[in-house]
């Protein structure tokens, strides 16, 4: 999972975004949270470097 912050707000939400979907625990906890650069998040998922990205804004719409 890739996002430009690794603030608890952003934890919080992919963990309970996580469990609505359905994934225990064990499974979220094998979860690695990767710092990136907006810019780069986009570029990251569609090399398959990451599964996820957390984008809001200008970066959200270029994405």
């Amino acid at each position: 999972m890739a996002m430009n912050t690794l603030g608890a707000h952003a934890e919080a939400f992919v963990s309970t975004w996580l469990r609505q979907a359905g994934l225990s625990e064990e499974e979220i906890a094998e979860v690695t949270y990767v710092a990136l650069p907006p810019n780069d998040i986009g570029q990251a998922i569609g090399r398959g470097f990451v599964d996820a990205g957390d984008l809001s804004g200008i970066a959200q719409d270029v994405a």
